[in-house]
């Protein structure tokens, strides 16, 4: 059965945003191979508000947290083995776990042909995606007042261990991949420009809203079969799992946007992605293989933010104990891959402490220290 969905964003996110366009007026500065982007990530965001119209807006970003500095290095896709995939790619850009995103060139922009990441939500997910029409601009050439639309069909596909496990338990067990293609109208409107603060710095932007008008047809198969088109029910579950709304923040001078924000259908932040400067790299630890969690702000007050690190989807306790090894108290997760949740620790007096990742089995995966702060 094939739905159609309002509204629905399918806003594939490969490294910088992709399925995404970003610029405001004719001059913008194009990625060049040998460059390094810097970026942060907020998956909780909280005091932004990116819905401001208008000329001479000043857009508050300022409270946005990251653990670390992420970044991706734009490469010649000649020297990547899965460029055969890619007919007529310029550039690859490669993030700090490997994944790719490929861009073709087309007159004085870049358009995006496909990848081997995407976002589920605010879940990255390793699968293959490719567009059938090289419409999507990297950096198109939007005006403030402008519109545009676009018109175009994706096609991605991934293993069901990848999903949330919240939303794989809904999904019959027998299920193992799924192809998701989708045929999308995509409106942009350049309705804002001024000025937006995020930490690190105060830049000149434009703002882009982007809204999805989407035809879905989701199919399902297990290992050794072939594919099935999923029932309404299943495509629910799983079309759930995208945001409305995205904002992107532009600027003429930066070959990445300054900040991207997905929304909800109220226009309330999801999830953010918010430039860093080359020379913030100093100041800033990048995540490392076998890491698996990390918390921040450390030391912490009344709340600590815990991120986790392509962990195996599954449900998974966090106990925290006293400086001794005494068990305070745990807290349940459902986790996946790469993503932030935070917990309130305002029962906690000034000190440090301990806490753990617990698998389902028992076994704790890594135990590390918190300092917690009283003002």
């Amino acid at each position: 059965m094939r739905i159609f969905h309002r509204l629905r964003s399918l806003l594939v996110w490969i490294t910088l945003i992709t399925c995404g366009s970003y610029g405001y007026s004719v001059a913008q500065v194009l990625p060049s191979i040998g460059d390094t982007l810097y970026y942060f990530i907020d998956e909780l965001p909280k005091h932004i508000n990116a819905s401001t119209v208008g000329t001479n807006v000043f857009w508050n970003f300022s409270s946005l947290k990251a653990p670390y500095i992420e970044y991706i290095t734009v490469d010649d896709p000649s020297e990547r083995a899965t460029q055969a995939s890619f007919a007529g790619s310029a550039m690859v850009f490669v993030d700090q776990d490997g994944r790719e995103s490929y861009f073709g060139k087309k007159t004085s922009n870049l358009v995006h042909l496909g990848g081997s990441r995407f976002y589920l939500g605010t879940r990255a997910i390793s699968g293959n995606w490719h567009y059938s029409e090289n419409t999507i601009d990297y950096l198109p050439k939007l005006p403030y007042g402008a519109n545009r639309h676009v018109h175009v069909t994706l096609t991605r596909s991934f293993s069901t261990e990848q999903l949330p496990v919240s939303v794989r338990d809904r999904l019959p067990q027998s299920m193992d991949s799924i192809r998701w293609d989708a045929e999308v109208l995509r409106e942009y409107a350049a309705d804002g420009k001024g000025k937006i603060q995020i930490p690190g710095g105060q830049y000149e932007v434009g703002r882009i809203k982007a809204m999805d008008k989407t035809l879905h047809s989701i199919f399902v198969k297990r290992t050794g079969a072939v594919w099935e088109e999923a029932d309404a029910e299943v495509q629910e579950i799983l079309i759930t799992l995208y945001q409305p709304i995205t904002f992107y923040f532009v600027s003429d001078d930066y070959p990445q946007p300054v900040a991207v924000v997905y929304a909800d259908q109220l226009e309330q932040p999801i999830f953010v992605k918010y430039m860093a400067e080359p020379y913030q790299a100093q100041y800033y630890t990048t995540s490392t293989a076998g890491q698996w969690l990390y918390a921040y702000p450390n030391p912490a007050f009344s709340t600590v933010r815990f991120k986790v690190f392509d962990i195996k989807p599954g449900r998974y306790e966090i106990h925290f104990y006293n400086i001794l090894g005494k068990r305070l108290f745990e807290r349940t997760y459902d986790l996946s891959g790469t993503q932030t949740i935070e917990l309130e620790i305002g029962q906690l007096e000034k000190g440090t402490y301990l806490y753990s990742l617990v698998d389902g089995n028992g076994n704790k995966l890594i135990t590390k220290r918190l300092i917690v702060l009283k003002p």
